[in-house]
């Protein structure tokens, strides 16, 4: 159930909220354990809106074969939905000796097409 709303909204990370109302015979522990196992298992990542709330996503494919996962979202600031953006090509960050990074994520704070539409006089 999880992963059909989580697919049904294409290209959208979904605050844990709206998941609870689209499944509602499932009680907030069960939804809890059900998102973290699916994050821990790779098929879900979790990004947070610029409140610090956590939505969830279907990971993509790695069609690029980008080594660590690379995530960029935009966020609106307005109707505050959060759109999950295509992988880059190509990344490269340099890291201190020692580190190893396991995902990237970027997120682009402003407006969506909807909410920068000019007002009509």
């Amino acid at each position: 159930m999880v992963l059909a709303i989580l697919n049904s909204e294409k290209n959208m990370a979904v605050s844990f909220r709206a998941i609870v109302k689209k499944a509602k015979n499932l009680n907030y522990a069960t939804l809890y354990g059900v998102l973290r196992r699916l994050e821990a298992k790779g098929v879900i990542y979790k990004v947070f809106d610029f409140n610090g709330t956590a939505h969830y996503a279907l990971c993509p494919t790695n069609s690029k074969n980008i080594q660590p996962r690379v995530y960029f979202h935009f966020n609106c600031v307005v109707c505050k939905k959060i759109y999950c953006l295509q992988e880059p090509d190509s990344l490269s960050v340099s890291l201190f000796e020692g580190f190893k990074a396991l995902s990237f994520t970027l997120c682009i704070l402003g407006k969506c097409p909807s909410c920068n539409k000019p007002l009509h006089k």
